[in-house]
């Protein structure tokens, strides 16, 4: 698990695209939670 994450973190801080994306992901996810709660 730590391992995944620390990965995550430093594919995000290297690869700014990657984290375009994963922000976007992260904003439609939380959006589609909102919409079921």
């Amino acid at each position: 698990m730590f391992r995944i994450s620390a990965e995550l973190i430093f594919a995000i801080t290297h690869n700014r695209i990657l984290s375009v994306k994963v922000r976007q992901e992260i904003f439609a996810t939380l959006q589609r939670c909102r919409v079921k709660i």
